[in-house]
């Protein structure tokens, strides 16, 4: 029953400020600041993604070509013999 109470006292609160908040202009403001900071972590979280595809496709290009590199040389050494 104690942690009811203290949750209902806890909403009342938050409810009371947030309505003050709302009639002073105060929460519109948050919410564009919190929007802005969605917006570029969203940006951010993008371009890491791109990063990591970007150097996974290099590193598959680098072993094609290690990979060519050391066919090419088997066949000089099976010429050889």
């Amino acid at each position: 029953m104690k942690k009811f109470l203290i949750g209902a006292a806890l909403g009342a609160a938050a409810y009371y400020y947030g309505k003050k908040m709302k009639e002073n202009g105060q929460l519109d403001q948050m919410m564009d600041e919190v929007n802005d900071l969605v917006c570029k972590t969203k940006q951010k979280v993008k371009d890491v993604i791109d990063q990591g595809f970007n150097k996974a496709e290099d590193l598959a290009d680098r072993a094609e070509t290690e990979i060519d590199k050391g066919k090419s040389r088997l066949s000089e050494m099976d010429n050889q013999m």
